[in-house]
């Protein structure tokens, strides 16, 4: 499986999350390879989800994902196609999480995922396409969470989550560095999911998963707010 993902990802340095695998969640996840180069998670499916999320306003508006707070999982999300081509899922709605998932239209376009609750999370997760090719998110699906993830600093400024290391799954995760800078989770594989997540502080401060702390996806996540944007490289473990 290593050589035929690195085969793909050859073929396609620029994309995000590329190719991904995972043999079992539960019940399984593939990413399939993005019909455009620039697109990230262009197709993202998954088997089984969890229990509640809730996004904050962060506090800074270049910073993605400043605050997200979760107390369960669902069963189906859909993101809707944003209105700025240079914002990521600027809008996002669904009409499903056992309760319902709203994501507010930022109040600055640059921002990501600038507001978003949830009261109760369901069992599917759908990204529509957006209409423009460099928006990330493209096409996400997924109906099955895990429990335990970390993610490394990047070696580059730019580049969202370069190194993505996981060491299970239920099984494991390994997020290899891609080999292109500007690419975001190049390749990722899964065999099964895990227990927790554990996101680096980033050296650079318009990174994205600035801070980022989950106790349990079965048990709920949590994303807490850098005190500040230079925060340095500083892990917040389970």
């Amino acid at each position: 499986m290593e050589f035929y993902v690195k085969n793909l990802i050859d073929k396609h340095p620029h994309s995000i999350l590329t190719v991904m695998q995972a043999s079992s969640l539960l019940s399984g996840i593939s990413l399939l390879t993005p019909t455009h180069p620039n697109s990230i998670l262009t197709v993202m499916q998954a088997s089984s989800l969890l229990s509640g999320i809730s996004l904050l306003t962060p506090t800074h508006p270049n910073s993605i994902l400043t605050v997200m707070q979760a107390s369960s999982l669902l069963s189906g999300i859909s993101l809707l196609t944003p209105t700025h081509p240079n914002s990521i899922l600027t809008v996002m709605q669904a009409s499903s999480l056992l309760s319902g998932i709203s994501l507010l239209t930022p109040t600055h376009p640059n921002s990501i995922l600038t507001v978003m609750q949830a009261s109760s999370l369901l069992s599917g997760i759908s990204l529509l396409t957006p209409t423009h090719p460099n928006s990330i998110l493209t096409v996400m699906q997924a109906s099955s969470l895990l429990s335990g993830i970390s993610l490394l600093t990047p070696t580059h400024p730019n580049s969202i989550l370069t190194v993505m290391q996981a060491s299970s799954l239920l099984s494991g995760i390994s997020l290899l560095t891609p080999t292109h800078p500007n690419s975001i989770l190049t390749v990722m594989q899964a065999s099964s999911l895990l227990s927790g997540i554990s996101l680096l502080t980033p050296t650079h401060p318009n990174s994205i998963l600035t801070v980022m702390q989950a106790s349990s996806l079965l048990s709920g996540i949590s994303l807490l707010t850098p005190t500040w944007l230079d925060w340095g490289l500083q892990k917040t473990q389970l």
